[in-house]
């Protein structure tokens, strides 16, 4: 038979842990942000201008897609605590009758 424990303490942690990291990557991506605001200010050539589109258009994106993933499977672990509470107590309550 198979065991079904879940430590709702557990899956809260995690779930802070993952939105914590989430938002960290949304401050780098602000910091990156600042930093190529400055760097634009004092480096004006193709090679500059370069560097900005390839980081706007590939490196940007991926961390926003990280920080975005890192999101969503906070949300989940969130959700899927949240049921699990639910669906806990909802069969205490059909035992008790």
């Amino acid at each position: 038979m198979a065991t079904n424990k879940i430590d709702y303490d557990v899956l809260e942690q995690a779930s802070k842990t993952y939105s914590n990291e989430a938002a960290a990557i949304a401050e780098v991506l602000s910091k990156l942000d600042s930093v190529n605001s400055t760097l634009a200010e004092g480096w004006q050539n193709d090679t500059a201008r370069a560097f900005i589109e390839r980081y706007e258009t590939e490196h940007k994106k991926a961390l926003q897609a990280a920080r975005d993933s890192i999101a969503d499977i906070a949300d989940y672990i969130a959700r899927y605590r949240q049921a699990e509470i639910e669906r806990d107590a909802s069969g205490a309550n059909s035992v008790r009758g």
